[in-house]
């Protein structure tokens, strides 16, 4: 394995020691777990696109007279899109919410609520990768995130996938 040097700040580094010590670790080795929780997150989150890019792609395929494309907008305005008449759930995402009502109550009124609002606002969600984005539901210290695409020829959205905020993704 070869050497890598990382430069922390100061302050940083005193506290990456103070956890150190408190968890009987060195800091060498509290490093290393932080570095691969990063790439485990990132990579995770990759999976978590794709797989919603996926779903799109399918949905494509059945429907080929459909094309989705990017709302327009002049620089500095958000894009102005009128009240979403149809918002429709992949199979993914509605499995994904039944399973939820079983170990955390009333987070599926929480998301379905944050849902509806996406249906006056569309581009509220953060953009991801072309029409994909997402829109994060906060629920006490956490929450969930929403993942969807908005296509604008057809003027709807299509929920999907729904996580929790601190899940490690997991392929279904």
């Amino acid at each position: 394995m070869q050497p890598t040097t990382l430069k922390l700040p100061d302050e940083l580094k005193k506290r990456v020691a103070s956890l150190a010590e408190n968890a009987g670790k060195s800091v060498h080795a509290v490093l290393i777990e932080a570095v691969e929780n990063y790439a485990r997150l990132q990579e995770n989150r990759r999976q978590f696109i794709a797989q919603a890019l996926e779903a799109e792609v399918l949905r494509r395929r059945r429907s080929p007279c459909l094309v989705a494309r990017q709302a327009g907008g002049q620089e500095g305005q958000a894009p102005q899109a009128p009240q979403v008449a149809k918002i429709e759930y992949s199979p993914r995402a509605s499995g994904r919410l039944s399973k939820l009502e079983d170990f955390a109550p009333g987070a599926i009124e929480l998301i379905l609520r944050a849902v509806e609002t996406l249906a006056d606002h569309p581009f509220i969600g953060r953009a991801v990768h072309g029409n994909l984005r997402e829109l994060v539901v906060s629920r006490g210290r956490t929450g969930y995130v929403v993942l969807y695409s908005f296509v604008e020829v057809r003027n709807s959205l299509r929920i999907l996938n729904v996580r929790h905020q601190r899940e490690v993704w997991q392929a279904d």
